[in-house]
């Protein structure tokens, strides 16, 4: 725990912490190139230029001795385990210097997240939410466009890049980004009714009653009845609208 987290505090430019908790960790037993290696690096960014190279050459002597011993195979295990931590730390310094409103120290931290675990969803999404509460639509964009490249299968993701593309005036990418969702998840709700929304909106009326009549097989609803109605209406459809308001009442009177 105490490598892990020194690992985490070095990455974050707070030296003093780290090359504290590397020590608990050797009081611990800890006897690895990687702690000497952090011990080594953060005595050197303190100015403890002797003590820094005692612990690199001690760094050197092991790598020498032993390229992946027991306990180094261990640490190469534990990897994913600092990262995690480390990301952690960034995360929360991020929403403290976003409360702060210091933006640029806040993306910083996230970013320095995305270099730690390129592939993390979670801290692209991180990235992507700050750069939408600042307004900032092209990054928002591209970071968003990231997380489907890297194959979400979180349905939200979706809508959130067709909500910044349509932001930015480009309704056609939006579509484009909702069609995705539909071919993702082909047998849930969602998709094609949030696509039956975007066409209402847009005024392709025939397009928006066929997804919300799609969205109705997957799962029928008083909600998704009553919202057919409504298409069915603004295209003068009376008895369409007719037979999808009794449909709603049936399935509320049966409840």
């Amino acid at each position: 725990h105490w490598l892990m987290l020194g690992q985490a505090k070095l990455e974050l430019g707070k030296p003093s912490e780290a090359e504290e908790c590397f020590r608990k960790s050797k009081e611990l037993g800890i006897e690895t190139a990687s702690l000497y290696v952090g011990l080594g690096n953060a005595c050197l960014r303190q100015g403890k230029r002797d003590e820094a190279r005692e612990y690199l050459k001690i760094y050197s002597e092991i790598k020498s001795r032993d390229n992946l011993s027991g306990p180094e195979r261990y640490q190469v295990l534990s990897e994913k385990e600092i990262k995690r931590t480390a990301t952690s730390i960034f995360t929360e310094a991020a929403a403290i210097f976003y409360k702060k409103k210091d933006v640029t120290e806040a993306e910083r931290l996230l970013l320095r997240c995305v270099a730690i675990d390129p592939s993390s969803l979670a801290s692209l999404r991180a990235v992507a939410d700050l750069y939408f509460k600042t307004k900032m639509l092209p990054e928002e964009r591209t970071v968003r466009e990231r997380v489907l490249e890297l194959g979400s299968e979180v349905f939200s993701d979706y809508v959130d890049l067709a909500k910044v593309c349509a932001t930015q005036g480009d309704r056609s990418a939006a579509e484009a980004a909702l069609k995705l969702a539909v071919n993702a998840f082909p047998q849930a709700l969602e998709p094609y009714a949030t696509m039956a929304q975007f066409y209402l909106e847009s005024g392709n009326l025939v397009s928006a009653r066929w997804y919300a009549q799609q969205s109705i097989e997957r799962q029928p609803t008083p909600q998704g009845f009553r919202f057919l109605a409504g298409i069915c209406e603004k295209m003068n459809d009376r008895s369409g609208a007719e037979q999808a308001n009794q449909l709603a009442q049936k399935l509320e009177a049966a409840k």
